[in-house]
């Protein structure tokens, strides 16, 4: 979901997109909105949603090797990552 204002016309816009729970993909709008593209970022990053033709789409908060995406329902929390254990 996005919130597009317009400070000018005094306009507010909210678009939401559907995507498929098994392959999500949506296009990135950081081409348009330069600001998009940490968000673009993050939500990939927790979620699985994949920005097509996303200018550098990996992981921002997460170390690179982690795998799966942490806020999504299915995630399974690993009991060790490195070697280390991972609180809960």
């Amino acid at each position: 979901m996005y919130h597009v204002s317009s400070f000018t016309h005094r306009h507010i816009v909210a678009i939401k997109v559907a995507v498929d729970r098994e392959a999500p993909k949506v296009p990135t709008a950081s081409d348009l909105f330069r600001a998009a593209n940490w968000y673009e970022r993050e939500c990939y990053e927790m979620t699985g949603v994949e920005f097509t033709n996303h200018p550098h789409l990996e992981n921002l908060l997460l170390p690179s090797d982690w795998v799966g995406h942490p806020l999504r329902r299915d995630y399974v929390f690993p009991e060790e990552y490195n070697g280390m254990k991972v609180p809960l």
